[in-house]
């Protein structure tokens, strides 16, 4: 599977997530951004993205005993998007 085509930045309100590329595989690196950045203790946060599919990812977080889901995907329009934790972001850089 060739996941580079999902290495980038995706924004949306309250958070900006890079998906960087390493020599394991992808890492989400998730930081809030705005208010909210001001109430966490460390607002950044990094995941190693375990493969599912091609564009279906998965990452455990410390403190989950559940594994969350990330779906790469494309609208119609061509535009690049990344999904979840129950909201989507559009790929910005």
């Amino acid at each position: 599977m060739d996941a580079r085509r999902h290495a980038g930045v995706y924004e949306r309100a309250g958070v900006r997530a890079e998906v960087l590329l390493t020599g394991e595989g992808l890492r989400l690196r998730q930081t809030l951004t705005g208010p909210l950045a001001e109430l966490a203790p460390d607002p950044t946060q990094e995941y190693d993205l375990v493969p599912v599919s091609d564009s279906l990812f998965a990452f455990l977080a410390p403190e989950s005993r559940t594994w969350t889901p990330v779906t790469f995907y494309t609208l119609p329009t061509g535009e690049p998007y990344v999904h979840y934790g129950v909201r989507a972001a559009p790929k910005v850089a």
